[in-house]
């Protein structure tokens, strides 16, 4: 039986904090240091400085910062605030970033579940940015439901900007957008030379759909996208034959079905055979 292998778009991989607590007042720096931090406003108002700017959250309001950012808390009246730090990974953790979400019902669903999970595990304490101690009767699966809890917000936060940047995709493009995202596929590409690389690839790495990137990439340098792919492939073949590979090796390297077939695309796209190429080298390698 077959079965799709699931992908990972983001992950938790660790918590140093999860505190619920009512706040007043103004509270001491802190800093995220290696972890995002969480802060999210479930009653009350409060401001939160961060990295030179001011943001001030209502009731319902998310708040994500980055790593190595310093904060501070402030409100005059009594609020409920969710703080939890923690490490992200994924491509996603761009997408949030200084920015702000409302929480729907959905989400305050979750943000409950992870309270919960984090008045389990780590005992009550107003330093955010310390690892509390753990209570010993915290089992296993409560951290995997902050795990999951965390995630899952996450995701759902960002699900309605991904949608509002495909329902952009038809509108022109700008130069400056154009190029940006000309560079994003470059490096994609250029960090995968030595894999099979596809379009749906890199829309799912991008998030940006298909039509989006070839546009982008056909507009900012008059050639395909699997064509560019092609050249950087043969120009690392290049390089590799003059550092005294096989054309064998490289095949494998470079992720070609087999040695014909790697000769046939080399032949192509130079005018010369991989051997032929290396005799043109006069022996000397660079």
């Amino acid at each position: 039986m077959s079965t799709k292998t699931l992908r990972t778009v983001l992950s938790v991989n660790s918590a140093l904090n999860c505190q619920y607590t009512d706040f007043c007042g103004e509270s001491r720096p802190f800093s995220t240091g290696e972890c995002f931090a969480l802060v999210y406003l479930d009653t009350g108002s409060i401001s939160v400085f961060a990295n030179d700017k001011n943001f001030f959250l209502k009731n319902g309001t998310a708040l994500f910062l980055p790593p190595e950012s310093q904060y501070t808390l402030w409100c005059d009246r009594k609020s409920s605030v969710l703080v939890a730090h923690f490490t992200l990974t994924g491509s996603l953790a761009e997408r949030i970033k200084e920015k702000t979400f409302g929480a729907d019902s959905f989400k305050k669903t979750i943000l409950s579940k992870l309270v919960s999970a984090g008045t389990n595990l780590f005992s009550e304490s107003a330093d955010f940015d310390v690892m509390p101690e753990i209570k010993d009767d915290a089992g296993v699966s409560v951290e995997q439901v902050i795990k999951n809890c965390l995630e899952l917000f996450i995701l759902d936060c960002v699900k309605p900007i991904i949608k509002q940047t495909a329902r952009s995709y038809e509108n022109p493009l700008g130069e400056t957008e154009a190029s940006r995202v000309t560079e994003k596929i470059y490096e994609y590409l250029g960090n995968n030379l030595e894999e099979k690389v596809s379009l749906d690839d890199l829309s799912e790495a991008l998030f940006f759909s298909k039509s989006y990137l070839k546009t982008a990439f056909f507009s900012t340098t008059g050639k395909t996208i699997m064509q560019a792919f092609k050249e950087m492939k043969i120009q690392e073949a290049k390089r590799l034959i003059r550092s005294g590979h096989s054309a064998e090796e490289i095949a494998k390297r470079l992720a070609y079905c087999n040695k014909n077939y790697f000769y046939k695309v080399f032949s192509s796209e130079t005018g010369m055979t991989p051997s032929e190429y290396k005799k043109s080298l006069g022996g000397v390698r660079q």
